[in-house]
This record gives structure tokens, C-alpha cells and sequence, in this order.
């Protein structure tokens, strides 16, 4: 079993997706496995934050644990070297308050330009880290490159396309499920909600329908409403996607 299949494998158990005997099994092996162990407690608290979506805007204690598995896994941020420069501007505006009042409200102006300036050379420089690394061939290059979105205000439509493609295509459910948190920080966006709602009617994994149902629950719209409930009639539906479809149709 690969690191990737283990990982879908956890994924699943955690949702309760596993046969009785395919279960039984894993856990012996995770039981027996310090390593798997981490690994089973990193996807645990993943899944809890992904499934309280609706409850809350996203948790900083969620980002700070995403972050902390990704360094555990040798994927090095390029964030502290961005931070420093910003930190250091703090202290020529120590030096600007002596100067006088005309000299101080140039340099604010001055101050207000760079940082605007300084903020969309960070969106361009996470973009293109984003779009390297969602083209990795390890789960956790994907995850990490999607993990890069974090740090921009608003998407792009180049990272938005990208972002709804893994979380449509990608082969790990994981990823995918990275992918559809970073979405569900913007979706105020009508194309991304769309998506959404269109994806739920027609994905064939339990686990990302009932995300998305999490992320679609956060807006009380009608069409969600609607979409729900279509969602609870058909008849080969999964009962945990009902059963929550049915739990999110009670909170619009």
C-alpha cells in the first residue's frame, strides 16, 4: 500500500466507509504503527474542521495544525522571508512619527502604496507557487500548493479554475478535500458555488458530498434549500449523505 492509498484508506475509516474486516485491520495496523498513529490524529482533526464548516468561519487552530503536518512532511514555506521585510517597515515608522507633520503624512501615503504594492507581489508570488506545486506527482506537494490560496484575499480566475479542477479530478480524495476548504473560504463567489452545487448532484464519494453539503450549508439561499432537498429524493443516495443533507436542510 502506497503512503497515498494509506492516507484514502484513513480517510475512509474516519468516515466509516470501511468494510467491518478492512477496518478491523487498519486499526490493528495503526495500532502497531507509531507512525500511522500521527497520521491517523493529523487526518482526524482534519476531518472534524472540514465538518464543522458550517458552525464557524475557518479556525486559526485548523490552519496552524494543516500547516504543522505539511512542515512534518518536509515541505519548507517560503512565508517567513515575505514577513520579515514586513515586520522591518514597522520600525522606519518609529522613525517617521519624529519627523514633522508634513514629512509624516507623505511618508503614510508613501507607506500605504508600498504595502499594496507589497501584497499583490505576495498573491503573484502564491499563485505561481500554487500552480507548480498542484501539478506534483506526491499528495502532499498538491496539498501544500493548494495550501498557498491561504495567503491571497481573493482568487484569480487562472487559481480558481485550478482549485475547482482538483477538487473535480484529483485522484486523492484528500487533495480534494484540501482543495474544497480553500474554496469554501470564497464561497461568496457565485461561479464557486455553482460549481459546488452542480459537483454535490453528480460526485459519487460519500466523503466530498458531505463536505460539500458542510461548505453549501454556511449560505441560507433558497437554491441550496432546493438543491438538498432534490438531493434527499434520490433513491441510491448513500443514508450518511441523506442523513446530512437532511441535517443541513434544518439549518437553512
Amino acid at each position: 500500500m502506497t503512503n497515498e492509498e494509506r492516507r484514502d484508506k484513513i480517510t475512509d475509516l474516519l468516515y466509516g466507509l470501511l468494510s467491518a474486516e478492512e477496518a478491523g485491520a487498519l486499526k490493528k495496523a495503526i495500532d502497531q504503527d507509531p507512525e500511522m498513529q500521527e497520521e491517523y490524529n493529523q487526518i482526524r482533526m482534519l476531518v472534524q474542521d472540514l465538518r464543522q464548516l458550517p458552525l464557524r468561519e475557518p479556525s486559526l487552530d485548523a490552519n496552524k495544525r494543516f500547516d504543522q503536518w505539511l512542515a512534518q512532511q518536509s515541505v519548507k514555506s517560503e512565508s517567513q522571508a515575505w514577513s520579515g521585510e514586513i515586520v522591518e517597515s514597522g520600525n522606519i515608522w518609529k522613525y517617521a512619527i519624529a519627523a514633522s507633520f508634513v514629512l509624516a503624512i507623505g511618508f503614510f501615503i508613501g507607506q500605504e502604496f508600498w504595502k499594496e504594492n507589497q501584497d499583490m507581489v505576495l498573491q503573484q508570488k502564491s499563485k505561481e507557487t500554487l500552480l507548480h506545486l498542484v501539478a506534483d506527482n506526491s499528495t502532499t506537494g498538491r496539498i501544500a500548493g493548494i495550501n498557498r490560496s491561504m495567503d491571497m484575499n481573493k482568487l484569480d480566475q487562472e487559481v480558481k479554475e485550478v482549485l475547482l479542477a482538483v477538487l473535480e479530478n484529483d485522484k486523492s480524495t484528500n487533495v480534494r478535500l484540501a482543495a474544497l476548504d480553500a474554496l469554501s473560504n470564497h464561497i461568496d463567489d457565485p461561479e464557486i458555488k455553482s460549481k459546488l452545487i452542480q459537483l454535490l448532484k453528480k460526485d459519487t464519494q460519500p466523503i466530498i458530498q458531505i463536505s460539500i453539503i458542510n461548505s453549501l450549508v454556511r449560505f441560507k439561499e433558497q437554491d441550496v434549500k432546493t438543491t438538498l432537498e432534490d438531493l434527499v429524493d434520490q433513491q441510491d443516495l448513500p443514508d450518511d449523505v441523506r442523513d446530512e443533507a437532511i441535517l443541513g436542510i434544518t439549518r437553512l
